[in-house]
Order: C-alpha cells, then sequence, then structure tokens
C-alpha cells in the first residue's frame, strides 16, 4: 500500500477513536483513488483530500494529495470561485441532500465513515457518477506532500497561494430577458479565492493534532515564499499563467528526525 495513504488512513482511525472535535464527519471516497471527504466544524463546506501521484525508489517514496475544497452556497467563499465553479456547485452534478445514517450501516456516505449524527449537515459534494466529468482543477486550493525515507516519514509539506486568482480574457456571459447579461467584463477578475487561508485550516489540523497525538512529532519546520502565478481563462477554454506580484506562492513543511514513528 501507498505508505502516504496508509498514514493517513491511520490518522482518520485515531481520529475516531479520539472522537477530534474539529472533525464534524469524515467520509472515504467511493472510487479507484484513494481519497477522503471531510466535513470540518469551522467550515460550512466539504474538504475534498485524493491522490494525486506517488513516485519511488529504492529509499525514497512520494505521493502528492490535492486539496479540493467545496463551498455551500451560503459560504462567503463561494462568491470568490469562479463563475464555471459556481454553476457546477449549483447544477445537479452536486448531491445537497442531508448526511443521515443509513439503518444496517454506519452512514449515509460510504462505509467505514466517522459520523456526528447530532447536527443535521448537507453532504455538499459531487455525485460520485458525475465525478469523473469535473476538471481537476475546479474547487482546487492546494496539494499536500509527504516523503518516506527508508519506510521513515521524513517530510510532509503544504503547498499553496495567498490568493487563487483567475482572470476571464474574453469576459463571461449569460442569456437574459434583453440579450444577455455580463457576469465578468473582458479581462475581468472570475476567481479570487484565499487559497492558503482554506488549506491551512486542514493541514494544521494533520500536523498539529493527529500526527503528534500518533507519536509524529516533527523536528524542524519552515515556510517559504516565492511569486505567485495568476491564471487567465481563454476563448475556447485554454488556460495558461504568469508570475505575478498579485500573488504569493507559499509553501510550509515539517522534517521529521530518526525518532519519526516507521511505517511499515
Amino acid at each position: 500500500m501507498n505508505r502516504a495513504v496508509k498514514l493517513l488512513s491511520e490518522c482518520w482511525l485515531y481520529c475516531r477513536s479520539t472522537e477530534n472535535k474539529r472533525i464534524q464527519f469524515l467520509s472515504a471516497v467511493p472510487e479507484a483513488e484513494p481519497g477522503w471527504y471531510l466535513w470540518l466544524h469551522e467550515h460550512p463546506g466539504c474538504y475534498e483530500l485524493s491522490l494525486l501521484d506517488g513516485q519511488s525508489n529504492d529509499a525514497d517514496q512520494v505521493s502528492r494529495f490535492l486539496i479540493r475544497y467545496y463551498p455551500e452556497p451560503t459560504d462567503p467563499v463561494f462568491d470568490q470561485l469562479a463563475i464555471a465553479e459556481q454553476v457546477v456547485r449549483l447544477s445537479e452534478l452536486f448531491d445537497d441532500s442531508p448526511i443521515r445514517p443509513v439503518e444496517g450501516s454506519e452512514c449515509a456516505c460510504s462505509h467505514g465513515c466517522h459520523h456526528d449524527h447530532t447536527h443535521e449537515r448537507i453532504k455538499g459534494i459531487p455525485r460520485l457518477a458525475d465525478r469523473a466529468r469535473m476538471n481537476r482543477s475546479l474547487f482546487s486550493i492546494g496539494e499536500l506532500s509527504f516523503r518516506f525515507c527508508n519506510g521513515e516519514l521524513c517530510e510532509v509539506s503544504l503547498s499553496s497561494q495567498d490568493r487563487l486568482i483567475q482572470y476571464s480574457t474574453s469576459g463571461i456571459a449569460v442569456p437574459s430577458a434583453n440579450g444577455s447579461t455580463q457576469l465578468v467584463l473582458p479581462g475581468g477578475l472570475d476567481r479570487n479565492l484565499p487559497g492558503w487561508e482554506l488549506a491551512k485550516h486542514l493541514f494544521d489540523l494533520l500536523v498539529d493534532e493527529l500526527l503528534p497525538g500518533m507519536g509524529w512529532h516533527a523536528d524542524q519546520r519552515l515556510r517559504t515564499n516565492q511569486p505567485g502565478q495568476v491564471f487567465y481563462w481563454g476563448e475556447g477554454g485554454d488556460v495558461w499563467s504568469e508570475e505575478s506580484a498579485a500573488a504569493t506562492g507559499i509553501r510550509e513543511t515539517l522534517w521529521f528526525g530518526k525518532e519519526a514513528r516507521i511505517i511499515v
């Protein structure tokens, strides 16, 4: 098994055993690639953490996970999504039914999840049959990576930007009674998410609470900044980016020494 997937699976089991109060609901994504949905108490939306890729050689194994955030329409973050993301989130592609236990099963979401059902909350996640139709870039807010050295956890890092900015070069208009309504002017701002702020909540839960609780203590922690990228959405769906002072790329890394617990 991928070592990072095993580590995260152990984290969720630990969370379940300790009844962590920051995670209200937790569910595996029922598909081939490993992934999880997490509903945190302090956020009205749902996080998704899914495996992007894993590379290994004789000594090291590196795995990257994509972090997505699916806000509820009432979440202030919703208005900062790209228009395409807002349309998708409000469409039938998303399941907004309440999270409720199913008779004879732990939960309505998927097998093996941990849920506190004392407060009703909607799922707010893509329907399983429609997940493959969604572009990976939609709702993405950052990447989480793990590195194992000779079977030992040696590095965990989060990468994102303070602002995830996208412009529409041709503008965005929708049909209306008077012809069309311009939602975004040509060259106008289409997406402006606080990517780092959103992703950091999930990262801090993992590295400040779950990993230390299981015996993994970092020996060093460092945050670095670099010029960020601003994205442009062109006519026909072409997307490109360029370096810009309007956004700052941020990476926070924790290193674990020889005393770190070994995953076998």
